[in-house]
Formats: structure tokens, C-alpha cells, sequence
């Protein structure tokens, strides 16, 4: 069984693997996780999760598909566009405004990397994975053990099928504007390419155990959906 415990992030584009990529890539009229979604500034991401706030509806993506990852500060405004724009979107497919974003600039290492988005009033939403099924939950990292398979859902290659190599790694994930120590993160078997960071990572009975932060041609990194619950103190939709 592999064990890492600090590793380098090398980005690289890695194969496809199940289903048509282009269908998470259209403009949808129900947003569901996986789908492509992204700030109005940046390029092409997935959308991780649906999460509740008090009285409001929120969607999450990673921080780094946003114009934070040029200044590594939490932009003062920003919209949320379904499709990303690489996929088509634009002023008039924005679904979301900016709430609130991770502060990565707190310490000299991040646990999160996600920003999240109100979603603007009429914009219909389902609590579940596209090419999956419903959101039955989530999986707390200590349940996540290496050799386990799960699934993700993204953007450029669809549902994708891998398994957990390692959990709380540390490993350092290169943005535009600084390398970050990324602490806590969990390492699977590459099921990822560019355009699925934000994709959630979840087990065959819909349980989402992470989202996509970068990758490689061996491994993926995700970041873990108990820190986002924590850190944010929201709570994930569920079916």
C-alpha cells in the first residue's frame, strides 16, 4: 500500500476516462455538483457542493477558479457563471455572487481551498451528483481509508473511478500567485485532468468525501469536504 506524507503537486493533463466530458459542460437549467461552473474571471472549474447558511443557498468552487488565484486575496465581488467560460459562459449565465472565501493568507499553510457563492434568487437547484445520483451525505476523512474506491464527477472527464492511496497528506499545490502547504489533504490514483478542480469525490453510496484541488499522471489531490463544513460552518445539502 502506498503511504505518502509530503509529496510535490506537478499539474498535468491525464486521460479521460468514463462517459461524454461535454455533457457536464453545458449550460444546465438545475445546477447539480459536478457541472461546470467557475468565476466570471477565470477559466473552466466544477462545482463541489451545494451547503445551507443560516437562511441561505450556497455553492462552492475552488478559490484558485477565481481571480483570488492571481493575488491569493479574497476578491471584494465576483459571479459565478455556469458554464465556465471556457464552456460558453457569460453575462448572462450568471447563477451567483460572491459570499465568502477561504482566507489563505491566515497562516503559512492552507486546509480549504474553496470560495463560496450565494445563489442568485430563481436559480433551481437538486441535491445530486451529475452522472451519479443523489447527495446521501458525507464521508469524514478518519472513514476514509487507503485502498477504497471512490468516484468524482467533473467537468473535463465526467465520472471517473479511482482509489484512496493516502489520507492527511501534506503536500504543496502550486497557484498563480504562491506555492501553498496544503495540510490534510487525501490522495487517490489520478482520475482527474485541468477543469475538474472544484470536482466532488464521493463513495458508490453518494457520499462525498472530497473535492478536486490539482493532480498529476499518477495521483489526484483533494482537499476534504469536513474542512470546508468546518471551516465555513454550513451544512451540506443533502437528498
Amino acid at each position: 500500500m502506498v503511504t505518502l506524507e509530503k509529496v510535490t503537486f506537478i499539474p498535468t493533463d491525464v486521460p479521460r476516462v468514463f462517459f461524454r466530458p461535454e455533457d457536464w459542460r453545458r449550460k444546465e437549467k438545475v445546477i447539480r455538483l459536478g457541472i461546470s461552473a467557475c468565476g466570471a474571471s477565470s477559466t473552466a472549474c466544477s462545482l463541489t457542493a451545494i451547503y445551507r447558511k443560516g437562511g441561505d443557498v450556497l455553492v462552492g468552487i475552488p478559490g484558485h477558479c477565481t481571480s483570488l488565484v492571481d493575488t491569493c486575496r479574497a476578491p471584494l465581488s465576483e459571479m459565478l457563471v455556469q458554464p465556465s467560460p471556457f464552456d460558453g459562459g457569460g453575462v448572462n449565465d450568471i447563477i451567483g455572487d460572491l459570499y465568502e472565501c477561504y482566507n489563505y493568507l491566515a497562516k503559512d499553510y492552507i486546509t480549504v481551498d474553496q470560495c463560496l457563492f450565494k445563489l442568485r434568487p430563481g436559480v433551481a437547484y437538486e441535491m445530486s451528483i451529475f452522472g451519479n445520483g443523489a447527495v446521501k451525505g458525507y464521508l469524514p476523512v478518519k472513514e476514509g481509508k487507503p485502498g477504497m474506491e471512490i468516484y468524482k464527477s467533473g467537468r473535463t472527464t465526467g465520472v471517473s473511478k479511482g482509489i484512496v492511496l493516502s489520507t492527511n497528506v501534506t503536500i504543496d499545490v502550486d497557484f498563480i500567485c504562491r506555492t501553498f502547504e496544503f495540510r490534510n489533504a487525501i490522495v487517490t490514483t489520478a482520475i482527474s485532468a485541468p477543469g475538474d478542480s472544484g470536482a466532488p469525490a464521493y463513495t458508490g453510496d453518494g457520499k462525498i468525501i472530497g473535492y478536486v484541488v490539482g493532480g498529476s499522471d499518477l495521483i489526484t489531490v483533494l482537499g476534504s469536504i469536513e474542512e470546508v463544513l468546518k471551516y465555513f460552518k454550513v451544512d451540506l445539502l443533502t437528498a
